[in-house]
């Protein structure tokens, strides 16, 4: 009985020892899955901000290209996220199972011996280690496809920058070939409107001056006619006054003298001489009435001249009028180019200010995972 006893007491604190054992296993395992539940919250919260940063960060700079590229690096995070939750459940499962196994194989050897305890514990201590070490790798993996997403997202924006300012530098080159092209054509427009001018303003004075010189012509042959006119009137009078005379004579002196005879050949020399003066009067009257209808023909088509040239200035008009709808159009077409110049010129001091703040956002966010990864690694 007394040997017994003795076992019993010498086996109590054993006991006692070996419930102890499992507690403070048990403890160190909650503790090491809490640290693991911790590391993943924390990489979790660090991806996740980080994630959002980049998100709100391309929604600033964003236009219609760069849609597609937040897209695809949405997409790229979130496996990126997928695959590091995936492997960092896999890795806790697994450390998880080690620690039961180890649980179970410390309290194997616990009941069979107090001695391996100390060994144990630093397997234990060994595996945390190195549960810890892999959940850091994993951090700093994810940390690397994040910063190779970043360098991505720079390099399609470098690319999408280079387009918008080569696309500015086209823009730029139409704009000057446009404002050339516009200025050849305002100065063929004002070339064709002093052209148009001067030409309608030297048919006109042509016209005037034929006119002019037409209705000379018929002054002055008016004025002949009437002078051709009062001579046939006198010459009349004198040839009536000579047979008048030589029929007196005749009348008188019908048993003529010598004298007589020689004034009556006289007079019917005259009166001959008259008559064909009178009728070559009339012939060259004749000829300049002729002249005249002529001229009055001339005049006519003169004035269909000046009705031809008037609707000529009619439609040069009409044409000057187009040729300033032209220009207006143009000064509208330049109007716009130049509002499109601007509105680009304003769209590329948008992009800039957006890479600087993209810049200052990627140099807060790198502070921000040292300063993370430096209180997990104090933790």
């Amino acid at each position: 009985m007394s040997e017994k006893k003795e076992f019993n007491q010498v086996a109590s604190p054993s006991k006692a020892k070996n419930r102890s054992r499992p507690n403070f296993f048990s403890t160190t395992a909650k503790i090491i899955v809490k640290k693991i539940a911790e590391n993943q919250r924390k990489e979790k919260e660090l991806v996740t901000i980080q994630q959002q940063e980049t998100v709100d960060k391309l929604v600033i700079d964003a236009s219609y290209k760069e849609k597609a590229i937040l897209q695809q690096a949405k997409q790229e995070a979130e496996d990126i996220l997928t695959v590091t939750f995936q492997q960092s459940e896999k890795m806790y499962q697994a450390v998880k199972h080690d620690i039961e196994m180890v649980k179970e194989e410390v309290e194997l050897k616990k009941r069979l011996s107090f001695e391996h305890f100390d060994n144990e514990r630093t397997e234990a201590q060994k595996l945390t280690k190195k549960a810890e070490e892999d959940v850091s790798e994993m951090v700093a993996l994810a940390n690397k496809k994040t910063e190779q997403v970043e360098e991505e997202l720079s390099l399609k924006k470098a690319v999408y920058q280079q387009e918008i300012d080569r696309e500015l530098g086209k823009l730029m080159k139409e704009k000057e070939w446009f404002e050339q092209y516009q200025q050849q054509v305002q100065e063929s427009i004002e070339r064709k409107e002093k052209e148009l001018f001067f030409e309608s303003r030297k048919k006109i004075e042509q016209e005037q001056i034929e006119k002019a010189t037409l209705q000379n012509k018929v002054d002055y042959l008016k004025a002949l006619n009437n002078k051709r006119k009062m001579n046939s009137y006198r010459i009349g009078l004198v040839i009536f006054g000579c047979t008048v005379v030589l029929s007196l004579l005749l009348t008188l002196f019908r048993y003529s003298t010598p004298i007589v005879h020689v004034i009556g050949i006289c007079l019917a020399f005259i009166i001959a001489c008259l008559a064909f003066v009178l009728v070559y009067i009339n012939l060259v009257d004749g000829k300049t009435e002729q002249k005249i209808k002529g001229i009055g023909f001339q005049n006519a088509s003169l004035i269909e001249k000046n009705q031809m040239l008037v609707e000529t200035i009619v439609n040069l008009e009409k044409d000057i009028k187009k040729l300033i709808e032209e220009k207006i159009q143009l000064e509208r077409t330049k109007r716009h180019s130049q509002d499109n110049s601007e509105f680009l010129k304003i769209m590329q001091a948008d992009l800039k200010h957006s890479e600087m703040h993209r810049r200052v956002l990627e140099s807060e966010n790198a502070a921000l995972r040292k300063h993370l990864v430096s209180e997990e690694i104090k933790n």
